[in-house]
């Protein structure tokens, strides 16, 4: 058994490696920016193509990305089969039931028993908070900010407008990570999604809003520890979980890593200084 997870474990770490590298060829390819994280403002995740679209090519997945109709919501029409076709690259074969299919995402309006959307495991850091009191800080692929039209004060996060669609549409850049690419993650694993878990392994039933790879993550992150909730932290099925950093080199986290080396390294400005003894 400990010797098929360990099996596991390298092709997860191997899969995330890929993504990253492709992510960064695409940078290299476009003066430095990442893929915007969602492709368009639309109000909701599910509406919106995914950074993951931009680069299938890199992955040698340039004939699934000829399929995509740009002009269309991404589960309609022909974007439906796309969003279906199981890509091996985003996935960690230590979530459960892999080669996972999504029956439903985003609500009623997209509600189809025969969906069967392929998942994904890695996630982009768009921005991460340490606690509800401070204002959150942006990751590798987050441009900007911008405040809530509700005056919560004196909390800065809550006067942080953190779902805010438009600001998805803007693409990160490289050079922006002060922090240094070799310290600050790039991609993370966020596994088992659509299903929501904690660490108790225990199941949210309520209808889910990401998980499918053809389609956009809100990538906002509690630093709260690892392995706490997959919905809104880093989160895998090892002991510890995987994090692809700015350089396209992939590190294993251990399970123990506070929450203020997390944020840390989910931060691209923060200038924290970070030493070996934070990986596992």
């Amino acid at each position: 058994q400990s010797a098929r997870e360990a099996a596991r474990r390298a092709q997860c770490r191997d899969h995330l490696r890929q993504t990253a590298l492709a992510t960064l060829q695409f940078a290299e390819a476009h003066d430095g920016r990442l893929p915007a994280l969602w492709r368009t403002d639309r109000e909701f995740a599910w509406e919106n193509f995914s950074w993951r679209c931009d680069v299938l090519p890199f992955l040698e997945q340039t004939d699934l990305q000829r399929r995509i109709d740009w002009e269309s919501l991404p589960l309609e029409g022909q974007n439906l089969v796309v969003a279906q076709t199981q890509t091996p690259t985003f996935i960690c074969p230590s979530a459960p039931d892999n080669p996972r299919e999504i029956d439903i995402l985003g609500g009623p309006i997209v509600n189809a028993a025969a969906m069967r959307l392929a998942a994904t495991d890695y996630v982009a850091v768009h921005d991460v908070s340490v606690a509800e009191t401070t204002a959150p800080l942006l990751g590798a692929w987050g441009q900007a900010m911008i405040e809530s039209d509700l005056d919560m004060a004196p909390s800065p996060a809550i006067n942080v407008d953190r779902k805010n669609p438009f600001v998805r549409t803007l693409a990160g850049r490289l050079p922006a990570i002060t922090d240094g690419l070799s310290r600050t993650a790039l991609l993370v694993e966020q596994a088992g999604k659509p299903r929501h878990y904690t660490p108790a392994l225990s199941e949210d039933e309520s209808v889910p809003s990401e998980g499918a790879w053809a389609t956009a993550e809100v990538a906002s992150f509690y630093a709260e520890g690892l392995n706490a909730d997959n919905f809104t932290g880093v989160f895998a099925f090892h002991h510890g979980a995987h994090v692809a950093l700015g350089d396209g080199s992939v590190h294993l986290l251990s399970a123990s890593v506070s929450g203020e080396v997390l944020a840390a390294i989910l931060s691209r400005e923060g200038d924290e200084i970070l030493d070996s003894n934070d990986w596992d």
